[in-house]
């Protein structure tokens, strides 16, 4: 739940933009948070750090983080990373302008080096790189949703103008593990988080999908598009370009960690 003041809003509707579900409507104007029935927040933070009237007040009690240069006695190389990571941001807004394929390339090298099970290097990448051959793999995830009666949500957030499979984003990545492999999914995630963390650190902006991934991993039809072996195990998948405009120089609110010190 995202309580916003009426008499500090401006009616901007950034917070739209902001969300992945669409969870705002403007009325009378100003923005109202309008969840719906099938529908409820996850709890992101983004549509309060794109506020610029800071107007929205989110009703989960999660702690807003120190900022990088704050916390001492990291060395300056060390607090540099933390900032880093902390400001690693999901982009749900991208132009229109494609990813030139020498960054991807690179990316996806530097995941040789990651930690891996067994050392057994078995993650595969599909690239779906061009705004058109985005759209036409989207299209195929949501025949595949009514063709299989399944992320019936998906459908009504279509409705709300967003596009919660590849963000309308130029490129759209899948992992996938060769058949054998120790722990597939793990080392499919690692290695996409190497391959991202490279990919901001080069200007581009992502977004990890979870309705990309249930597409892929449930439609032998999807698999046999992208050229997917049918016993193979679906890793992460993943939306990729330029954010379209700044980012927010904000930290969203996170939960603290769960820790059990044995």
């Amino acid at each position: 739940m995202i309580r916003v003041d009426t008499n500090a809003c401006i009616g901007c509707m950034h917070c739209y933009d902001a969300c992945l579900l669409g969870l705002f409507q403007e009325e009378d104007g100003h923005a109202v948070f309008s969840p719906y029935s099938t529908l409820n927040c996850i709890k992101c933070g983004h549509c309060v750090i794109e506020c610029p009237a800071n107007a929205l007040t989110p009703d989960f009690d999660y702690a807003v983080p120190e900022i990088a240069e704050n916390i001492l006695p990291e060395t300056e190389k060390v607090a540099g990373l933390t900032d880093f990571l902390q400001r690693t941001r999901t982009v749900r807004h991208y132009e229109k302008k494609d990813v030139p394929e020498d960054i991807l390339q690179k990316g996806i090298a530097l995941t040789q080096y990651a930690p891996c099970s067994s050392n057994g290097r078995k993650v595969r990448w599909v690239v779906i790189n061009g705004e058109d051959k985005v759209a036409s793999f989207r299209e195929k995830c949501r025949e595949s949703y009514t063709r299989l009666s399944y992320c019936e949500k998906e459908k009504d957030i279509a409705e709300r103008g967003k596009d919660i499979i590849t963000c309308y984003a130029p490129c759209f990545i899948v992992t996938y593990a060769d058949e054998g492999a120790f722990q597939p999914e793990a080392d499919c995630a690692i290695a996409m988080t190497y391959a991202d963390l490279y990919w901001q650190n080069a200007g581009l902006g992502s977004c990890w999908s979870a309705y990309g991934y249930f597409a892929v991993s449930r439609d032998p039809e999807i698999r046999r598009y992208l050229g997917i072996p049918e016993n193979a195990v679906i890793g992460a998948t993943m939306a990729l370009g330029w954010a379209d405009g700044p980012l927010p120089d904000k930290l969203p609110p996170r939960q603290s960690a769960v820790i059990s010190w044995k």
